[in-house]
This record gives structure tokens, C-alpha cells and sequence, in this order.
């Protein structure tokens, strides 16, 4: 039997570490693999999978192994602190996995191979809650994150005082924002922030328009996608792979403050385009569904083999 060993980055409380890691670990194994997260002798498995590791602890660890990875899904690692380290673990693993192309790139600028697989979602697990009976606006993210909560303030104010709707805050603390109109901050649980988004009608995904952000993955969209919220979400590389702007949600170019009111808007007032996002998203964003990922994963390891 095959055998992998995830090393993780941060615990299942980490988004990351739980998608990439605990969640792929869960499919591979049902997939015929002998699987482990952060415990036993890394020189025991097959293959060795370093998940946002690149320490010295770890370049020497994957010295030491049969077959290694390096799976790298945020761009906030190849800043220049971080980009000597990053570049030698690259340079000692047998290969490198990445989240999306606009890291691809920067790794193929550097004259090193990588392959993408995207950061996958376990559907099953979710938990799903009733719609709220006043339409809600949602935005789920870490605190590190909240800023981008930012660029919705004045499209947010500007439609409250035409709407009747609330603003849903699921995050690790309280935005100190000046938005003026209905809002309701819930601090993040895992188990149930996920349901807590479901109870929502739409999803908001706004990102600043900078590298590090236009290489992040789709992983917001596609929960509200698998939630059943019709989507808005800033227009970079990751999400254009998911959101085909108005058929499945709506993309915000240069992060327009009009685009974003007209299209926020567009979802308070109009049912059937809301429904219909709602439809082709849970449609669309499948592909991105844990057992899928874990599909790709499983050929990508064998290849090494």
C-alpha cells in the first residue's frame, strides 16, 4: 500500500492546513493510500508532503526522505523575507504542487517546475442552516483578512439607505468599521461557521488588487457556492477560474465602487438572478469538491512513485 505523510503548516483550526491536509487525507485513503497528518518517521512514507514548511528543520527533514513535496497556496510567502527559504526548499524536494497560476509563474520565473492543484472543499461535511427570513449579506475571513472589508463600505452605506438587509460578519473579531446600516458580527467556530454562512443569500469576496491577493485561491467563492449564496467577489486570475461574471456570480473589475453597488444591488432587488447564481454555482463549483481534489492529488503522488 502506497503511504503519505502531510506535514502541516498549522492545525485543522488553520484553513489551509485543514483543506489542504486533514481533508485530502480523508479522500486519500478511501483512494487506497495509507495516510498520515504530522505523525510517524517522515523517512518511512513513500512520499513526504511539506504543506507552507520551508524552515532549515524542514529542508533538512526532506533531505532525508524517499520522494518529497512542497506545496505552497498563498503568494504572501514569496515576499523577499520569505523568498530565500522558499526557493531552497523548492530546489530540495522532488517536486512542487501550487494553488494557482499566478504562483506557477513566479516559480517558472525562477526556472523551477510545478504542478496546480487547487485548494478543494469537502462538501459533505458542511453543515447547511435555514435562509435568514431578511436578506443578508455575508463575508466570512480571518482577521489578518478583514481589511479588504474595506472596499464595501461606501457601496454598502450607499445601498442601506434604499434596503432593508443586514451585513453578516463571520471572523475572528469585531471589523472596526464605519459601516452605518444593519450588521451582525459572529466570531469563527469550526463546525459552524459554515452553517452559519449558509444561512445567508449572498457572499461577498473582496480582495485588494496587488500580487500577493490576485494569486490567492478561490476558497471564499466556493463555499458560498457549495452554501447556496449568489457571489461577488473581486476580479483576479483564481477566482475568473470559478465565476463567469454574470452567469454565475458577478466580478468586479478594479474593484469599481460603482460595479460593486450596481451589483450588490442587482442581488438585493432582483430574486431570480440571485436564484439562478445560486443554481449554476452549485453546479460550477464541484469541481473543486474534496473527493475531486483528492482524485488529482492521487494521480499527481503517483507520478512520483
Amino acid at each position: 500500500m502506497p503511504s503519505v505523510l502531510f506535514v502541516p503548516f498549522g492545525s485543522k483550526k488553520h484553513a489551509s492546513s485543514r483543506l489542504i491536509c486533514y481533508e485530502n487525507a480523508k479522500y486519500l485513503k478511501k483512494r487506497g493510500w495509507k495516510v498520515s497528518v504530522d505523525k510517524g518517521d517522515p523517512r518511512k512514507f513513500n512520499v513526504v508532503v511539506f504543506q507552507k514548511r520551508y524552515g532549515s528543520q524542514d529542508v533538512a527533514m526532506a533531505r532525508c526522505c524517499r520522494k518529497t513535496v512542497f506545496q505552497l497556496s498563498e503568494a504572501y510567502y514569496l515576499k523577499p523575507g520569505r523568498k530565500n527559504g522558499v526557493l531552497k526548499m523548492a530546489k530540495t524536494v522532488n517536486a512542487m504542487t501550487v494553488g494557482s497560476s499566478p504562483i506557477q509563474h513566479w516559480f517558472k520565473h525562477h526556472k523551477i517546475k510545478s504542478t496546480i492543484i487547487p485548494t478543494g472543499l469537502d462538501f459533505a461535511a458542511l453543515q447547511k442552516g435555514k435562509k435568514r427570513d431578511i436578506l443578508t449579506i455575508c463575508w466570512i475571513g480571518s482577521t489578518e483578512n478583514e481589511k479588504y472589508l474595506r472596499i464595501l463600505v461606501k457601496p454598502l452605506n450607499t445601498l442601506w439607505q434604499k434596503y432593508d438587509f443586514e451585513l453578516r460578519v463571520i471572523g475572528g473579531r469585531r471589523p472596526g468599521l464605519p459601516f452605518k446600516g444593519k450588521r451582525h458580527f459572529v466570531k469563527w467556530e469550526m463546525g459552524k461557521a459554515e452553517k452559519w454562512v449558509s444561512e445567508c443569500h449572498i457572499g461577498v469576496a473582496p480582495l485588494a488588487r496587488r500580487p500577493y491577493e490576485f494569486a490567492k485561491p478561490p476558497s471564499k467563492p466556493i463555499l458560498y457556492m457549495a452554501q447556496g449564496l449568489a457571489v461577488v467577489a473581486t476580479d483576479t486570475p483564481p477566482y475568473h477560474d470559478l465565476i463567469e461574471n454574470g452567469v454565475n456570480g458577478f466580478l468586479v473589475y478594479k474593484n469599481d465602487q460603482k460595479k460593486w453597488t450596481r451589483y450588490l444591488e442587482i442581488l438585493l432587488t432582483d430574486k431570480e438572478k440571485r436564484n439562478s447564481f445560486v443554481s449554476k454555482g452549485r453546479i460550477d463549483c464541484k469541481k473543486y469538491d474534496a473527493p475531486v481534489i483528492a482524485k488529482r492529488w492521487d494521480a499527481f503522488l503517483k507520478s512520483l512513485r
